[in-house]
């Protein structure tokens, strides 16, 4: 975290003093932060490779962000208001890495690896600094009770 530096735009690199990229401005009302390179480097450099096609880690969810979404009544969100919430009929895709992993709809998931899903980082700002195959660990409530549950993530290619 910055301090006292509200004028940084957001997206504004940041170097540290031997002038090597260490992160990205992510200004969010009082409070500025930086994103450090390595959390999305991946991205970068699949960017700039020649191969002509983008390789994302996922999970294979769809549904409600419920810290980012207005309007979720009470029953839906359980009285969450922070966390993803898998729903809808193809919340979770067949043959993605979270139904191999047990996941299924009505499943909230509210961490990854420890970090929770909140106002300031998403499912998808998490899943991106991952790559296809590796493993991580998600706390998710079901019926009540949270359990961590371990998926090897899949790709998804565009």
């Amino acid at each position: 975290r910055l301090a006292d530096a509200s004028d940084l735009q957001d997206g504004s690199a940041v170097f540290n003093v031997y002038g090597d990229l260490v992160g990205v401005v992510l200004n969010q009302e009082e409070v500025v932060d930086v994103i450090p390179f390595e959390s999305f480097s991946a991205a970068f450099q699949q960017v700039l490779s020649p191969s002509g096609t983008i390789v994302y880690p996922s999970l294979g969810v769809y549904g409600i962000d419920l810290a980012r979404t207005l309007g979720v009544s009470q029953t839906l969100s359980r009285g969450f208001h922070q966390g993803f919430l898998l729903y809808g009929p193809k919340a979770v895709v067949k043959g993605s890495a979270a139904q191999t992993a047990g996941l299924q709809e009505g499943d909230l998931l509210l961490a990854v690896e420890g970090v929770s899903i909140d106002t300031s980082v998403s499912l998808d700002d998490l899943l991106v600094s991952y790559s296809k195959d590796d493993k991580i660990s998600l706390t998710v409530e079901r019926d009540g009770v949270r359990q961590e549950m371990e998926v090897i993530l899949g790709e998804f290619t565009f």
